[in-house]
């Protein structure tokens, strides 16, 4: 995967996380679990619709909580480069 198609993944996803999740910008890190920024059932399947909308790639709630948020750029990274 190109470098600025992974960083652009991780602008999009870092952006949405702080704007619409009102996650801290400063503790977002590729480590950071998705379980700690998605506090609830809701925040997890609306975070799913969108990467939906925005990467048109499908994740399950269950497999969102459990990725850090590196695992999924390097996912959605991947899903985008084989369409």
């Amino acid at each position: 995967m190109d470098a600025p198609a992974h960083e652009s993944t991780t602008k999009i996803l870092t952006a949405m996380l702080v704007r619409d999740f009102e996650a801290d910008h400063a503790t977002l890190t590729p480590r950071t679990p998705m379980s700690e920024v998605l506090i609830d059932s809701l925040m997890v399947v609306d975070l799913a619709v969108r990467v939906h909308e925005q990467f048109g790639v499908r994740l399950g709630d269950r497999e969102l909580r459990r990725m850090a948020l590196g695992e999924l750029v390097e996912l959605l990274d991947a899903q985008r480069s084989r369409s």
